[in-house]
């Protein structure tokens, strides 16, 4: 295999993950809205809510980089055990 040929498929791949990225991030802010909602109808302080989202957020950035790419409501608690360790 050329260098070229290698290169061009390495590139691929990396844009191949950065639009999966995106999309999973793109399909968790609905769900990251909904669950931020129901925090606030529970009566959690808005301080309180925007550190949970903080946190969530940071989970959800280490299930696109870190982990198989997978979207929030499909976590695993092997991944929440890899993600605090």
């Amino acid at each position: 295999m050329s260098d070229s040929t290698d290169f061009e498929q390495r590139l691929q791949a990396i844009r191949a993950h950065d639009q999966r990225e995106r999309e999973i991030r793109n399909y968790n802010e609905p769900l990251l809205a909904e669950w931020q909602a129901w925090l606030a109808h529970e009566g959690l302080a808005a301080k309180k809510i925007a550190r949970y989202r903080s946190n969530v957020r940071l989970f959800s950035m280490y299930l696109t980089t870190y982990a198989p790419l997978r979207p929030l409501d499909e976590a695993t608690s092997a991944d929440v055990s890899r993600f605090l360790s």
